[in-house]
């Protein structure tokens, strides 16, 4: 998705041992809406729904840590060139 965007690759990497752990779902939905850069949309979370994740996942604190998969990504986007045409230059 990045390449067919314009950006290159610089490095991409798994990164162990993050910890994912959290005390409350407040703090859960928080780390998701973070991580989302604001993408996770807080007002689709409803009480029926949290009762739902609750019965899948059990109460807090809710370690997420042995299915944490990271990866890391960094890419950049070079700047276009543009070639200028000094008139006068040598």
């Amino acid at each position: 998705m990045c390449v067919t965007e314009g950006f290159e690759i610089v490095k991409s990497c798994y990164v162990n041992d993050i910890k994912v752990e959290f005390q409350s779902v407040e703090l859960y939905l928080k780390w998701l809406w973070s991580i989302t850069h604001g993408n996770f949309d807080l007002k689709l979370v409803t009480e029926e729904r949290i009762q739902r994740f609750l019965r899948k996942v059990g109460n807090p604190p809710f370690d997420f840590t042995s299915e944490n998969v990271n990866v890391r990504l960094i890419a950049v986007k070079p700047k276009e060139r543009t070639d200028v045409h000094n008139e006068g230059a040598d």
